[in-house]
């Protein structure tokens, strides 16, 4: 748990999200997962920039899009944020 202070001083105990906590999200709705070529096939960025929207580096995207031995999956809370952001960015899109 990570403490934080509430802004009435009260010290709250934030719970770290488990995986599967992600994986009953996106058991919920499919449409909310995305993997990172997904995602770069829809955007026009940057790994690095890919890197900095889930939180991770440059070089675990790398493994995500590497076709070796060195290759990763990415664990679903990537593919949630992915999807996430996705969403978002499309429905600026429409507007």
């Amino acid at each position: 748990m990570i403490s934080s202070k509430a802004p009435s001083g009260d010290i709250l105990h934030a719970r770290i999200p488990q995986p599967h906590h992600w994986r009953t999200l996106v058991a919920e709705d499919e449409r909310l997962i995305l993997s990172p070529e997904e995602f770069l096939s829809r955007w026009a960025i940057s790994k690095q920039q890919l890197a900095r929207l889930c939180f991770c580096s440059p070089a675990t995207v790398s493994r995500w899009l590497s076709d070796c031995a060195s290759h990763q999956e990415p664990r679903d809370e990537y593919k949630f944020r992915l999807g996430f952001v996705d969403g978002l960015w499309s429905m600026k899109q429409c507007k």
